[in-house]
């Protein structure tokens, strides 16, 4: 290989693993990546070409926030790569973007992993393998799709790269590269992950601290309270949606049902021994991706034998430390360590999915990897013999495992294909073993890359798969005719699924857990199911929602409303303003019939009041006058708040009409009858929102539990609704400030470009 060093998988292999979706004209999709994220950026993308902000977004649920929704990371700098691919290729170039950014935030992981572990002095192939354990590990390979992950975790190294150097030199170039990597990590929108990171960082910081204590501990509390400034603009807007979100109260309880399943250690050796869903013979708890925590055979052998050998020491009980806390706390409801601290520490209720804790182990075995691989030496003496006799008897369970596997067709036959494969890998490393420098002697090259490339093809094979590729076209073309004609029928109301019929069809027929191959008709259907949040592909308003936060409201409105006699339950779509209600077959193929309903108006005039002091009282009232229909339904509105004036007499002569209707902004001229009343609006009442009739601002009130209305007097006004979050302004101007300081902060430190500071090693 002359002098290019095997470093060079680490940018290769992640263009490899995701070699499926980036062909021309092929895409990512399965699951998060056609139901959040592309939508997501699609329709923050269509919002900015119209000469708008994405700050609303009205065509999810009854409206909703999309700039708050944290995992958009509309301003994660990196995010900002998928305009021009948007721009020039539309829905299929944001896509097959969406892609590449993916691969490339997998190499940042690798290459952040060696250059944490170059710090230690170790030469080629351990900083590559360290890289690799990492980078293609199965909780980023297996979590790919949820993009905000990918993005988050791949900061995660180099934020201990730069916290070492903190706290053992608190100076400004350090104290700078600490808080933009942190600052970026905020800004890639999973809060689980960063808060995760966070804590990891802390826990390694502690091992390097040198007195006097202070300075470092300064520095390192100077560096998170500048990066946590750097992403205020969207963690503040989020905070302030939490609140509001169906997410106040914590992570619902369901949420610990992704807890590491004890058994899922053995995938620690044989990642497929319970199947896996790229072939669809996943037959263990959960979802796969959750308790993905594959590292490489490799890897993982060298990493225990780094236990006893690994140098500094140091590093070996941060690791330690790290494998044991994360293991126990990713076992979540399984132990009872982990539900004291979460009944009665704050934070740990306030995420789902305790399994993503293997973060801890992932990084620390990574770690690990490049310590025994720096140590690894050909085994002499009585090591040798152990190590020929282990050689032979991982050939004899490939050998054995592999014939079982070709003539058993059982299920259960994933046990034995997956050690057939642990036998696989382990051969080689047992080959490897016996063929390693002796001690004292030089690493030949062909050796180095030997390691590397058969710890990468270990892990290539693990994760191939995982990541299912579509064509472009299939999912994200032109609109399809069945949405198109959807749209007509609907009639300017939103199409809804309700949630059984929402679960039954996205759940069972297009996105199983055990299983991602296509349904029998193919994924060129998917467009035309309407699930959300497809619809934001086609600008087509949906009274369903996807999103990972929601206004609490919204989901206790449709799930109240879901368990209403009949009769009620129409009338409760309808003022959501469905105009399209699916159902979904209770069996197999799953089919979907669509009926019209008679929508509601997105603004109607009301003339009398119900005051009600809470929204619990509200949602009563709303349920009964529902059950009754008739004129206690549709001329009354349920309004939160202090009566201001008596009920006049129900009128049909009125009039409501949109003048204007953009994201964040409606102008709507109203004709209202003599005694005047309200206009309710089929939106979500939400913090930010400001009305005004004819230039006055005007009180906002909750409207029948979820939506918005707005006090008129008699006669012909015009109202104005305007979105105007003082959250996002307030993050703003403290971010620019932070990033203002950041750059202060670099100028005189010395750097004259950010990775000057990245040559060598510690000074």
């Amino acid at each position: 290989m002359g002098k290019i060093s095997p470093r060079l998988l680490l940018w290769l292999a992640p263009l490899v693993l995701l070699a499926p979706a980036l062909r021309p004209g092929y895409a990512l999709f399965w699951g998060t990546p056609s139901l959040q994220f592309v939508p997501w950026h699609w329709w923050a993308w269509e919002t900015l070409r119209s000469g708008h902000l994405p700050l609303w977004n009205p065509l999810l649920g009854a409206g909703a926030p999309l700039f708050a929704n944290y995992q958009s990371a509309l301003l994660y700098p990196p995010n900002w790569l998928l305009l021009p691919f948007a721009m020039l290729g539309k829905r299929a170039g944001l896509a097959w973007a969406h892609g590449l950014l993916a691969a490339l935030h997998l190499a940042l992981a690798g290459w952040g992993t060696a250059k944490l572990l170059d710090d230690f002095a170790l030469e080629e192939p351990a900083p590559t393998v360290g890289g690799l354990a990492y980078a293609l590990s199965g909780y980023l390979v297996a979590r790919l799709g949820f993009f905000s992950i990918n993005a988050a975790a791949a900061w995660l190294p180099w934020m201990l790269w730069a916290a070492r150097r903190v706290a053992q030199h608190p100076r400004r170039r350090e104290t700078f590269f600490l808080a933009l990597f942190w600052g970026l990590e905020l800004l890639a929108g999973h809060a689980q992950t960063a808060w995760y990171s966070a804590l990891l960082v802390a826990l390694w910081s502690l091992f390097w601290l040198r007195k006097p204590y202070w300075r470092g501990l300064l520095s390192l509390a100077g560096a998170a309270l500048l990066g946590t400034a750097l992403a205020a603009v969207e963690w503040l807007p989020t905070a302030v949606y939490l609140q509001q979100s169906q997410r106040a109260g914590g992570a619902p309880s369901w949420a610990l049902d992704y807890s590491f399943w004890p058994w899922h250690f053995l995938t620690l050796v044989a990642p497929d021994a319970f199947g896996t869903p790229a072939r669809g013979t996943y037959w263990g708890y959960g979802a796969f991706w959750e308790d993905a925590a594959y590292v490489g055979l490799l890897p993982l052998l060298l990493g225990i034998y780094a236990l006893w050998r690994g140098r500094p020491r140091r590093v070996v009980r941060w690791a330690v430390v790290a494998l044991v806390v994360g293991f126990l706390l990713a076992l979540g409801k399984n132990t009872p360590v982990f539900m004291a601290l979460y009944h009665h520490v704050p934070t740990f209720d306030a995420f789902k999915a305790p399994a993503r804790w293997l973060l801890w182990p992932e990084m620390a075995l990574a770690v690990l990897a490049g310590l025994g691989v720096a140590r690894w030496r050909r085994p002499e003496a009585r090591a040798l013999y152990w190590t020929r006799l282990g050689t032979a008897g991982a050939f004899a369970v490939a050998l054995g495992a592999g014939l079982a596997w070709l003539l058993m067709g059982d299920v259960k036959a994933t046990f034995v294909r997956a050690m057939a494969l642990a036998g696989l890998w382990g051969l080689g490393v047992g080959a490897l073993a016996l063929t390693a420098p002796r001690k004292g002697s030089a690493i030949p090259t062909w050796w180095r890359w030997a390691v590397a490339g058969w710890t990468a093809l270990d892990l290539l094979v693990a994760g191939w798969g995982l990541n299912p590729a579509v064509r472009a076209q299939d999912v994200y073309g032109p609109t399809p005719a069945e949405v198109s004609a959807a749209v007509q029928k609907a009639q300017g109301g939103r199409v809804f699924l309700p949630p059984a019929d929402e679960d039954r069809l996205k759940f069972q027929h297009y996105f199983r857990f055990d299983d991602f191959s296509p349904p029998p008709e193919g994924w060129s259907s998917l467009r035309a199911s309407m699930l959300p949040n497809l619809t934001l592909l086609d600008g087509v308003p949906s009274a369903n929602n996807f999103d990972p936060l929601l206004p609490a409201r919204y989901v206790a409105y449709v799930e109240a409303a879901s368990a209403q006699p009949p009769e009620a339950r129409t009338r409760l779509w309808a003022r959501l303003g469905v105009g399209l209600l699916g159902q979904v077959a209770a069996d197999p193929p799953y089919t979907v019939t669509w009926r019209p309903l008679t929508a509601e108006p997105q603004a109607r005039w009301v003339p009398r009041a119900v005051w009600v002091s809470d929204g619990e009282s509200a949602w009563r009232e709303v349920a009964r006058r529902a059950q009754e229909g008739g004129a206690a339904w549709s001329c009354v509105v349920v309004l939160e708040g202090a009566p201001q004036s008596a009920p006049p007499a129900c009128s049909t002569q009125w009039q409501v009409t949109a003048q204007v209707q953009t994201p964040n902004y409606e102008r709507w001229l109203v004709q209202a009858p003599q005694d005047g009343g309200f206009v309710v609006f089929s939106e979500t009442w939400y913090p930010g929102w400001k009305a005004e009739v004819d230039g006055q601002e005007v009180p906002l009130y909750r409207a029948d539990y979820l939506f918005r209305a707005v006090p008129v007097p008699a006669g012909t006004h015009t109202i104005t609704l305007t979105y105007r979050p003082v959250e996002v302004w307030v993050g703003a101007m403290v971010s620019a400030l932070a990033l203002l300081a950041l750059a202060v902060l670099g100028r005189r430190s010395g750097l004259r470009w950010p990775w000057a500071a990245f040559r060598g090693k510690d000074d």
